[in-house]
């Protein structure tokens, strides 16, 4: 990491944080002990740590928030990148003090692996982190980890996953308290106004399933715009384009001019398919009449 030397007026002396620096194993923190009983002055910024001695000042950016290492909720792929950079900040902090790194007595802190790590491993230390947080780490692991982002996005109980769609169900459930149409996968009600995919276009839940969730949309021309999403078996998708569905791949779509025949009826050959399967259904039209 980027190591800058710069003169500055005279800093209070021998300050280290213990938490902090526990962090990062016996060995850096026994080398910071030691460089704070010289004289060193250490203070964590946000991506930063500075250490002060004299009239001088050593800085080192960290590749992550300082209140994710205190929360010891450092991804596991970045681990290596942020031990490297503290150890290297504190040698030449040591370089610049001539002070000799301690021996340091017992069992190593072992290196942190990359490789072989699990979605159990990623979801434990992404549960400390904020949304904003999971989001910029999980855009990192898809750019430079394609691989581990595969492993946790195709394995549907990986505690990662479960942990991003509780949150996506808790962000809804706000959503559908305030009346604000949500995508149609994270419904939870009968009626509940969700999105279409045209801006505005807004649709009314009509049944829940395990996997399949509808909804639908009338207009004053007489008619009748369907929508199904979820985690769908290749059975029920299946059914659902044997059914005049048209497969967009996240969700499935059909529109029909009603004519004379009722909106229940057309919803009837839905609810009753044999490979469909619905825990929640509507009795009635009006139920999700705008």
């Amino acid at each position: 990491m980027p190591v800058e030397l710069s003169k500055v007026s005279a800093q209070p002396k021998g300050k280290f944080d213990a938490v902090f620096f526990g962090h990062f194993g016996p060995e850096s923190l026994a080398l910071a002990e030691s460089l704070a009983a010289a004289g060193a002055t250490f203070m964590v910024g946000h991506k930063a740590i500075t250490a002060y001695f004299g009239a001088d000042q050593l800085s080192c950016s960290l590749p992550i928030p300082s209140t994710a290492i205190i929360k010891a909720a450092v991804p596991p792929y970045l681990k290596d990148k942020v031990l490297e950079a503290v150890r290297l900040f504190l040698e030449e902090v040591a370089k610049k003090l001539a002070v000799q790194p301690p021996l340091v007595t017992g069992p190593k802190s072992a290196p942190a692996a990359t490789a072989g790590v699990t979605p159990a491993q990623v979801a434990q230390q992404m549960e400390a982190l904020s949304s904003a947080e999971v989001a910029q780490a999980l855009k990192m692991v898809k750019e430079k980890y394609p691989t581990l982002y595969k492993l946790v996005a195709d394995q549907g109980d990986a505690p990662l996953k479960s942990f991003l769609q509780a949150q996506q169900a808790a962000k809804a459930a706000k959503q559908a308290a305030k009346g604000i149409p949500v995508k149609l996968k994270d419904a939870q009600s009968i009626g509940q106004p969700v999105l279409g995919t045209s801006d505005g276009s807004v649709y009314r839940v009509v049944a829940l399933g395990e996997r399949v969730k509808l909804a639908i949309k009338m207009d004053g021309d007489g008619f009748l715009s369907l929508r199904a999403e979820g985690e769908m078996t290749d059975a029920e998708r299946a059914a659902l384009v044997k059914l005049g569905f048209t497969d967009k791949d996240k969700y499935l779509s059909c529109h029909v001019g009603m004519g004379t025949v009722p909106a229940e009826r057309m919803l009837g050959c839905l609810f009753f398919d044999p490979d469909l399967e619905f825990q929640q259904r509507i009795g009635k039209i009006s139920e999700v009449a705008s």
